[in-house]
């Protein structure tokens, strides 16, 4: 699944959570130039948890600061 260049409510990114923890199919994510930030990782990282067939993660262009990187380095380990 490709999202690029949109701009996503709160709302919103739960819905997609809800989605990826319950979707068995999608391996690939795209999420370029999302405007990603802790608060919409926060909302996606328990999805990350459930689905388990998400072989590639693409986070490319969402200009994430330090404290964002460690937070992506706390979910890659689990």
């Amino acid at each position: 699944m490709q999202l690029c260049s949109l701009k996503f409510t709160p709302d919103s990114w739960r819905l997609i959570a809800q989605s990826l923890a319950t979707n068995k199919t999608i391996t690939i994510l795209s999420l370029n130039a999302m405007s990603l930030n802790q608060s919409s990782l926060e909302i996606l990282v328990p999805s990350f948890s459930e689905n388990r067939t998400i072989e590639t993660l693409d986070l490319s262009y969402n200009y994430m600061g330090d404290k964002v990187a460690s937070f992506l380095t706390k979910l890659i380990s689990n």
